[in-house]
């Protein structure tokens, strides 16, 4: 039997706590990957200030001058907040698989017209 926070995504925090939050201006879209019922997929290069951090606290990238890093964003289309705090914390439950990809952090706008949701980028197989 699991702890009611593991599946009442109804009750969660927003933005989960556990997870680094964002602004659109930390992201540089390179392309499109695909389209998702709830949500359209881009490769984007991380251009922040702050180093990307993993679930294990390592840091992806710690110096800035090097490379920027590469990301993939989920961009939720128009949804009912209760469908993204859903797909959160199928995420972070996801992220804890080791062979999954994981997710980094949320992106919020200055509007609340889309959200996105951070992962990164994985080798084709």
């Amino acid at each position: 039997q699991q702890n009611p926070s593991y599946y009442d995504f109804e009750h969660a925090k927003f933005p989960p706590p556990n997870l680094s939050v964002f602004t659109p201006e930390s992201f540089q879209i390179t392309r499109r990957l695909g389209t998702e019922k709830f949500s359209d997929v881009f490769e984007a290069l991380y251009v922040g200030s702050k180093p990307l951090v993993t679930r294990h606290a390592e840091i992806v990238n710690t110096h800035r001058d090097q490379s920027p890093e590469l990301v993939v964003l989920k961009v939720l289309k128009p949804v009912s907040p209760r469908k993204i705090r859903r797909e959160l914390l199928v995420l972070q439950h996801a992220s804890k698989i080791p062979s999954l990809v994981r997710i980094l952090g949320i992106v919020i706008p200055p509007e609340p017209s889309s959200d996105q949701v951070t992962l990164p980028r994985m080798p084709s197989i």
